[in-house]
């Protein structure tokens, strides 16, 4: 693993020039409700949530109305 201070950190086009925010249990309820209104406020969305197919729905939602999103899943 390779680490970058802050002012020489590597970045994609993810994370760069946007505030981020980390919404936990993004697959459903409250969770699916803060990830669409932090995009919609103009965040960069890292959903993480244990329920992979809900999941892939609130990034499709997130993605089809041009918003980013980076879905993250814990996988057993």
């Amino acid at each position: 693993m390779e680490y970058y201070p802050s002012r020489h950190r590597k970045t994609s086009g993810f994370m760069k020039d946007k505030k981020v925010v980390i919404v936990t249990g993004a697959a459903g309820g409250i969770g699916r409700a803060l990830s669409h209104r932090f995009a919609a406020g103009g965040y960069q969305v890292v959903a993480a949530a244990r329920d992979a197919d809900g999941l892939a729905g609130v990034t499709g939602e997130l993605r089809a109305t041009g918003e980013e999103c980076l879905p993250v899943c814990r996988s057993e």
